[in-house]
């Protein structure tokens, strides 16, 4: 019984510790684009985030409908969404759980013109609560934290604030202090902002904003599989307005997918990685250097390295394995006298 009891607590502190993932009521997204959980869930803490892209379905239009004709309407409905990500494979459902029920989605028959921030990619669509806040204004100091978060300019920045919190975003600091927190990743980032007025907590407010983020995005052309190096006919080069979780990535020419790329994909940071200089297996050469002195030796690559990584290589020859650090194409650096590691052959390591 004492260790059912443990058993039952440490269960309980999972749940309590668990990140969430909240179900939106409605969303509007496009009928051809696949749909992914951050398209109809707000997604909070790591756990969560790490499921951004798992896709329900290749199109909307796929969906279960529940009404047909001139408006057609769809529904995810929670266990479709627990589907998906067991079939992911990726989820560990201690550290997990998922609020709100079905989500009614409805489909955009093309893209979305709206006055704030203009063309709207395939997403989740939101209608603009408002947007305007004076300066000087809890919203106002809000939107600079924001700002400085995200690391972009004024101009590069739209945010939708919810209607149903105007009186308190419009609100004057007027001496007070602001701290502004956010709680979670996605389009409509949630805010936790808290007002002191000396040593007293007057008013805390959650607040989740429609926020937009106009970046330099550089989208896939073609179908790039995992580990190809890409090439500047691989992808194109726009600026779009985009959800704060989205970092674009930069540099991408030379470097290799990191996972399979579809046509139109936005590419991201975490989708390319440096290629590999040094494979395993490999013979290479290994530069030995000592003050003034350096060494040249052929050496065998022990695994894979990119471009300033570390490695242990063993030395033709002596069989003695050391780790030196990769310096380009074939060939890897060892800085003697600096706690260098060397192994005897057959050490483990």
């Amino acid at each position: 019984m004492r260790w059912i009891t443990q058993l039952l607590l440490a269960f309980a502190a999972c749940l309590a510790s668990a990140d969430t993932i909240t179900l939106k009521r409605s969303v509007c997204l496009d009928a051809d684009a696949p749909v992914t959980l951050a398209m109809i869930a707000d997604l909070e803490g790591e756990h969560a985030q790490r499921l951004a892209r798992t896709i329900l379905a290749e199109h909307a239009s796929e969906l279960p409908a529940d009404r047909v004709g001139d408006a057609p309407r769809y529904r995810i409905d929670p266990a479709m969404i627990r589907d998906a990500i067991d079939a992911a494979g990726s989820a560990n459902w201690a550290f997990l759980s998922v609020r709100g029920g079905t989500v009614s989605v409805t489909i955009a028959t093309r893209h979305t013109k709206s006055p704030l921030i203009g063309d709207i990619e395939p997403q989740a669509i939101h209608t603009p609560d408002f947007s305007e806040v004076p300066a000087g204004s809890i919203g106002a100091f809000a939107r600079d934290v924001v700002r400085s978060i995200l690391r972009v300019q004024d101009r590069d920045l739209r945010i939708v604030w919810p209607d149903r919190q105007e009186e308190f975003l419009l609100q004057p600091v007027a001496g007070r202090t602001v701290h502004v927190q956010p709680i979670g990743a996605s389009d409509r980032m949630p805010l936790s902002i808290t007002v002191y007025d000396g040593d007293r907590i007057v008013r805390k407010e959650a607040v989740r904003a429609e926020i937009r983020v106009r970046r330099t995005v550089r989208t896939a052309s073609r179908a790039l599989p995992r580990g190809v190096e890409i090439s500047p006919d691989d992808f194109t080069t726009r600026e779009v307005w985009v959800g704060p979780g989205l970092i674009p990535a930069e540099g991408v020419v030379g470097q290799v997918t990191a996972r399979r790329l579809e046509p139109g994909t936005k590419i991201e940071s975490a989708d390319i990685e440096p290629p590999l200089v040094v494979e395993r297996g490999e013979q290479i050469t290994l530069h030995c250097v000592s003050g003034a002195i350096a060494i040249r030796s052929p050496a065998r690559a022990l695994g894979n390295a990119r471009d300033g990584e570390t490695l242990i290589v063993e030395m033709l020859g002596t069989g003695k394995k050391v780790t030196a650090r990769a310096n380009g194409a074939g060939n890897a650096v060892l800085v003697v006298g600096t706690n260098e590691s060397i192994q005897q052959p057959g050490e483990n390591r």
